[in-house]
């Protein structure tokens, strides 16, 4: 509405019109609106700020989005974000850079991408984050250990690198040993997180204890396991898949029932 209320008032703000683009189509990425509306407004936005400002660093990288994020065309994106560059590193430009050769599997691009942009934020405990994930997801356990170690240094309430570095140990040690003092860490903190709150019960699945597994989600706040981009999990559809793994096909037919309806 911000940025509506900009252009109302400038009609010629081209960076107005590249970030109400942007804007909309994080909407669209993270399933806030999937209705056309949101894509449709980008484009138009876009196109105007194209059109007022073609070579400008942030229509460029707001033009990569708007590929990336609205329709996952990788190839255009990754140009866009490195036209952007052209005039000087930009932390957006070489994380946006970094995310699609990520999608795209280029993963030490991706990777020098993301330090360059920690490099310029060093503050930023997303991208350390970031970092991290991505040296997870190259099996590289103890450098991603560093990264969130680091973030967490910086952030010790952010929920998403206890997740992540939660995750790295089950990788990195194919047990739970060690997730479990992470999720202790983060619990006596008072860090509220609900992918944390469910990845407890999650590693009580892993661990083989059912029971375990049941009383964390009584303890869960959460009716939904969630990320607005990858997942939508009922709380119900946990009881039902523990309970199918204990034998109780009777409690978990009532709660995939439930699940089914939500």
């Amino acid at each position: 509405q911000m940025y509506e209320r900009a252009i109302e008032a400038d009609s010629s703000f081209a960076l107005a019109h590249a970030q109400l683009a942007t804007v909309n189509c994080r909407i669209w990425w993270y399933h806030q609106d999937r209705t056309e509306r949101p894509r449709e407004v980008a484009r138009a936005a876009i196109d105007r700020a194209t059109t007022l400002s073609p070579g400008h660093q942030k229509v460029q990288q707001a033009l990569g989005y708007y590929h990336y994020w609205c329709w996952m065309e990788y190839d255009p994106a990754a140009d866009a974000f490195s036209r952007s560059l052209a005039d000087g590193s930009t932390t957006r430009g070489h994380s946006g850079l970094a995310f699609v050769r990520r999608r795209q599997g280029q993963w030490e691009e991706a990777l020098d991408h993301l330090r360059t942009a920690v490099s310029l934020d060093p503050q930023s405990c997303t991208l350390v984050d970031e970092v991290a994930l991505t040296l997870t997801l190259l099996r590289r356990y103890r450098e991603a250990e560093e990264q969130y170690e680091r973030g967490l240094q910086m952030c010790p309430e952010f929920g998403g690198l206890y997740y992540e570095k939660t995750s790295n140990y089950v990788k990195w040690d194919r047990g739970t040993e060690r997730a479990w003092e992470v999720i202790a860490a983060a619990e006596e903190l008072g860090v509220t997180d609900s992918d944390l709150a469910f990845l407890g019960v999650w590693l009580a699945v892993l661990d083989g204890d059912y029971e375990r597994a049941l009383a964390r989600l009584e303890e869960v706040n959460w009716e939904v396991d969630e990320n607005q981009q990858f997942k939508f999990f009922p709380k119900s559809l946990w009881y039902a898949r523990v309970y199918d793994w204990m034998g109780r096909r009777d409690l978990a037919e009532v709660h995939y029932e439930a699940a089914r309806a939500a």
